[in-house]
């Protein structure tokens, strides 16, 4: 497990990760049922600008970071202060207030995974693979709770799951990999980014962030249920499993992180 926990990705320290911001979807009962649709992961064209939304909550990372409440629309996302919206151009495409469209990347393992996520507690493994105190608890498919008291002491921060194939840019945006065949594990990778405000109180709803706890290889089956999670930074690596996790989802884990591993060595 060592092994895989000394994995490095390029551009994840805070001096170098772009400003994310991340706000709260208001969406009206009459418009619930659109709000779905826009759900996803989004690029622009040449991927160096994307924004992923998820049920209640919008994040955007790129030269442009947006905190926006806004009201859910078959045709739009609209800011509650009255400044321009996001439009739905169509099912898979979005126009933001600047006119850069952005196009959806379609993954229905991600979707899956994503749908999942909500209230998931991940807790770390120390180097004997026993769960420590430590946890990562999903409040939203993309707001996190992160507390690493048991680890190192600092106090329980607050972190968007931020999906992302680029890696911060180090990786270049490829095709979707294919998702994971019923008995396998399937690997999708995020930045988890740090808000910088404390889990004692609910995330500001317009909070710009700056700076990373590292990136993220979210695991799981193929029906999208997690299984775990590698927290990787420069010179550093933790691995997470779901709580209550048994010692097979473990081992399943910790196989298929090691090919992940390789698979990035290759």
């Amino acid at each position: 497990m060592k092994r895989v926990l000394l994995a490095l990705i390029a551009g994840c320290n805070a001096a170098t990760t772009p400003s994310i911001t991340v706000a709260p979807i208001a969406s009206s009962t009459a418009s619930h049922e659109a709000a779905p649709r826009a759900d996803g992961l989004y690029f622009d064209a040449d991927a160096k600008g994307s924004c992923a939304v998820q049920g209640s909550w919008l994040a955007c990372v790129g030269a442009e970071a947006v905190a926006l409440r806004v009201e859910s629309s078959e045709r739009s996302l609209r800011p509650l202060d009255g400044s321009p919206p996001y439009l739905i151009e169509s099912p898979g495409t979005l126009r933001t207030p600047l006119g850069v469209t952005l196009s959806r990347r379609d993954d229905p393992f991600l979707a899956r995974a994503l749908d999942r996520l909500s209230g998931r507690v991940f807790v770390r493994l120390d180097d004997k693979s026993l769960p420590t105190a430590d946890a990562i608890t999903m409040e939203t498919p993309l707001l996190a709770a992160i507390d690493m008291t048991d680890h190192d002491d600092r106090t329980c921060r607050r972190g968007v799951l931020f999906p992302d194939p680029t890696w911060n840019r180090s990786i270049a945006l490829g095709p979707v990999p294919p998702p994971p065949k019923p008995g396998e594990v399937g690997v999708r990778t995020f930045l988890l980014f740090d808000v910088k405000q404390g889990c004692d109180r609910p995330v500001e709803p317009h909070t710009r962030i700056r700076g990373a706890f590292g990136g993220v290889r979210l695991f799981a089956d193929a029906n999208g249920e997690p299984l775990g999670l590698t927290l990787e930074g420069y010179m550093y690596g933790s691995a997470w499993v779901v709580r209550g996790a048994s010692q097979e989802m473990i081992d399943r884990m910790r196989t298929a992180a090691a090919r992940a591993l390789e698979h990035q060595a290759e």
